[in-house]
């Protein structure tokens, strides 16, 4: 949050918000990537100014973090606070950091993706099944996967793999609806399998 002025009148009265958020969303990545795994950041959205001779006064990002485990998703969170309040401070503005969301890093247990890959190549009849898959950072479903495993049980994230119009995040994007009912029938396989162990 800065201060408005006319752009050509006092543009000195004025504090730019917009080339603060501008200068945030450049520098956040310059954040240098750990050594222990991988780190992703990216600003998705940047709104500010109400006029091209108006000195905006409101900027909004949206951005996001991730890293291959929480501990590195948490270097890049504190990393990209000090980023946005230093920007602040060099355009002398003000900022409010709300965290909308986060997850931890899902970690699936690979003995039991072994046995779940053995399970739906003899029953189920795929092409090719992936044992294991670096997801590059973290999902909702991590919440769900770490309580299980914190009580002492196993936990995997399946992805079903298809061939798909486009990528994720794409207004193109659209899965292949022929694949539902084959997919329908492993989750039974594999509920099967383990409600009578």
């Amino acid at each position: 949050t800065g201060v408005s002025a006319h752009a050509g009148a006092a543009p000195e009265q004025g504090k730019n918000a917009l080339l603060a958020a501008a200068q945030a969303a450049i520098s956040l990545n310059t954040i240098p990537r750990h050594s222990k795994g991988s780190s992703r950041i990216n600003v998705g959205v940047l709104n500010a100014g109400t006029g091209r001779n108006v000195v905006p006064d409101i900027a909004a990002i949206k951005l996001e973090t991730r890293g291959a485990t929480t501990e590195i998703d948490e270097y890049m969170v504190t990393e990209a606070k000090r980023i946005l309040n230093a920007c602040a401070a060099m355009y002398d503005v003000k900022v409010k950091i709300t965290m909308a969301g986060a997850a931890p890093a899902c970690f699936a247990d690979k003995e039991l993706g072994h046995e779940v890959a053995e399970l739906i190549e003899e029953k189920c009849h795929y092409d090719e099944v992936v044992e294991y898959v670096d997801m590059g950072g973290s999902e909702d479903c991590g919440y769900f996967m770490e309580r299980v495993q914190q009580h002492g049980g196993r936990a995997l994230y399946m992805m079903y793999g298809t061939k798909i119009a486009a990528g994720h995040h794409n207004n193109h994007f659209d899965f292949n609806e022929d694949c539902l009912w084959k997919a329908a029938a492993t989750v039974t396989e594999i509920a099967v399998h383990f409600s009578n162990k």
